[in-house]
């Protein structure tokens, strides 16, 4: 991988951008495939007879084809979203639908470290089925305590859990495979809903070799894919039981006077126009990940990321929230400095062309109740981060300190 497919720092070449956790930059054959479908295939989808409706079509399936490859998964399993917050939602709203002929209270599980976009959803049919919702502990350091959840799953009738597999504030991960196995243990048909928003840009996912994880969501922007794009994994045979949320053109089969069918998957999910330039671009990104992210790349991004942890964890006025290994860890780093607010060590940073994200990072549950603060600074790595670019943070960082004393 080289940055200069990145043409943003082309346009700032002083940027030292470390907010990808937030969304990632965008390689020129991403940019690139968005601008050539408008102008060489751009018709709808699914509808037209004509050569540029069977070209865009097969465009934008070859695209799930792929992203169904790259996850492990089967293309009719893919649902087209605009995000994994739309994703959460659809799966939240599909199941509640789902399970409202049921009038036993049972309850939906989360865990501390979940994005409100896993929380609010299910906060929303909890309220409407009259279930509860409860919340698996973190440990000492800052990951899934997987006695707690054995604990909750022996002792609370669960039938959703959604959980995700990386977080965004501390970089923990989450041990999917042994999580699955123990809910399944414990619970059979305990549904297991994933946020992979974080994981999936930085690590490889392979559905087909967990087969307890029902549903799986994720992002394109954040792994280097264009904004407005996400996806949706159910199990083939889970979607064919649910009944989607959206109704409209290009879901349905048969439309009658008094009752209407629906198309078979994924189609069934995607009603309206779907974000076609979106889907081909998503692919090219992927088409990237596997083509230009050598392993080198892997392991030069597994060193920073300890170079990182490690000269965080040096500067006696900082702490860092997260798992203090980095093998436990992704490349997100959360931490607050001694009587100086996260807006003012952001602000500071931007004036060295310094870009970190400062704030609760849509964790306002964890943030408060858990560490006990408003907010935190955050830097996120990605592929084409350099030594240099955690040099210029940290060096910005002590300047600060010694500013603010």
């Amino acid at each position: 991988m080289n940055k200069s497919d990145f043409p943003i720092f082309t346009n700032h070449p002083e940027l030292v951008y470390l907010d990808n956790a937030a969304t990632s930059q965008k390689p020129s054959i991403v940019i690139n495939a968005i601008q050539d479908f408008y102008e060489k295939s751009n018709s709808n989808v699914h509808r037209g007879i004509h050569k540029l409706a069977e070209e865009s079509t097969i465009l934008y399936e070859n695209s799930r084809s792929t992203i169904a490859k790259f996850i492990g998964a089967k293309p009719e399993e893919i649902i087209f979203t605009s995000g994994t917050t739309e994703s959460l939602n659809l799966i939240a709203d599909m199941l509640g639908q789902y399970f409202g002929t049921s009038a036993k209270t049972k309850t939906i599980l989360l865990t501390e470290l979940e994005h409100h976009s896993n929380i609010l959803p299910w906060q929303k049919i909890a309220d409407i089925l009259k279930w509860k919702i409860d919340y698996v502990n973190i440990d000492n350091n800052y990951s899934l305590d997987i006695q707690d959840l054995d604990y909750r799953l022996r002792t609370l009738d669960v039938s959703i859990i959604s959980l995700t597999n990386m977080s965004n504030v501390t970089g923990s991960i989450v041990p999917l495979e042994e999580i699955g196995k123990l809910v399944k243990s414990k619970s059979p048909e305990t549904l297991i809903v994933v946020d992979g928003a974080q994981y999936v840009p930085h690590h490889k996912i392979d559905l087909s070799q967990l087969p307890e994880i029902d549903f799986y969501a994720f992002s394109g922007h954040k792994m280097m894919g264009p904004t407005g794009i996400g996806v949706l994994y159910g199990k083939e045979e889970l979607l064919t039981k649910l009944n989607p949320t959206k109704l409209g053109g290009g879901m349905i089969s048969k439309v009658e006077r008094e009752h209407s069918t629906y198309a078979n998957l994924p189609e069934k999910f995607e009603a309206g126009t779907p974000n076609i330039s979106g889907a081909i671009a998503l692919a090219s990104a992927i088409d990237y990940i596997i083509n230009e992210i050598t392993e080198d790349d892997i392991n030069k991004l597994y060193n920073l990321t300890q170079y990182s942890l490690t000269t965080l964890l040096s500067i006696p006025e900082l702490t860092v929230l997260g798992p203090q290994a980095s093998e436990n860890r992704g490349p997100v780093f959360s931490f607050s400095i001694k009587n100086i607010h996260p807006h003012d060590v952001a602000q500071y940073l931007d004036n060295d062309n310094i870009a970190i994200r400062a704030g609760h990072h849509c964790t306002q549950l964890l943030h408060r109740e858990v560490f006990n603060l408003p907010a935190t600074a955050r830097a996120s790595l990605y592929y084409y981060n350099e030594k240099d670019d955690i040099d210029k943070l940290i060096a910005s960082i002590k300047k600060l300190i010694t500013t603010f004393k």
